[in-house]
């Protein structure tokens, strides 16, 4: 399978500290049946250094030294905070030059969301929202809006384990029971929260269909300009 979020760009952001660390996380997620990453590391004001260009530089480095089986490609997760509108002038990190991963912060949303949302499709961008069932802020009304705008959902898989807290457990669940999300991701940092969330959460059958579907959306995103 392929995994649309995951910080396992070494040193960069609160993910893996290290290649060692990385690497061992990629080995985990290769006995978990992942065969194709895309590394989202976080573009925000708290992290100065990190641009598209730094970003580059360093997954070049990494991919050259991670001598793998798993397939890795550079995306990012960009906070729609202060800084946003100077990366969307210079130009995004996407999955495919137009799918972008966004997100915001847990409690508030950004001033002027929406109107911000709107110059990134104007700018040619196709926002995903990333795990939205963890902004305490959303209600129903919020993610119609957004999905009636045209962005996409993802879902942090984790949530269906509990481990963001019961507001993003139950709002997951809702949100995959109604068909509202396109894509699932991991937002892989560390092993620990992963061995336990499989250890203990059972999730039914029709879950299970609807994330293999998500998980079928997951690899055509990565073979997107191969069939566009």
């Amino acid at each position: 399978m392929t995994d649309v979020h995951a910080h396992l760009l070494p040193g960069v952001d609160d993910g893996v500290s290290d290649i060692v660390s990385a690497k061992k996380a990629i080995a985990y997620l290769e006995q978990l049946g992942v065969l194709r990453i895309f590394l989202t590391p976080h573009i925000m004001s708290d992290l100065r250094n990190n641009t598209s260009e730094f970003l580059s530089a360093c997954f070049k480095d990494f991919s050259d030294r991670l001598f793998s089986s798993i397939s890795v490609r550079l995306g990012a997760e960009y906070m729609l905070d202060a800084s946003f509108r100077n990366h969307l002038e210079r130009g995004l990190l996407t999955y495919d030059g137009q799918h972008v991963l966004l997100e915001t912060s847990y409690i508030a949303p950004p001033l002027g969301l929406n109107e911000l949302l709107k110059e990134v499709m104007k700018k040619g961008y196709i926002p995903i929202i990333a795990h939205p069932e963890r902004y305490v802020y959303m209600n129903f009304s919020d993610y119609d809006k957004l999905k009636e705008m045209g962005c996409l959902f993802q879902l942090n898989l984790m949530s269906l384990g509990g481990c963001y807290g019961e507001h993003a457990l139950y709002f997951s669940a809702l949100l995959l029971e109604k068909g509202l999300y396109t894509y699932l991701g991991s937002d892989f940092h560390c092993i620990s929260p992963y061995k336990k969330m499989l250890n203990r959460k059972i999730l039914t059958n029709k879950q299970i269909e609807i994330l293999n579907d998500l998980l079928c959306h997951n690899e055509i995103l990565w073979n997107y300009d191969t069939i566009r």
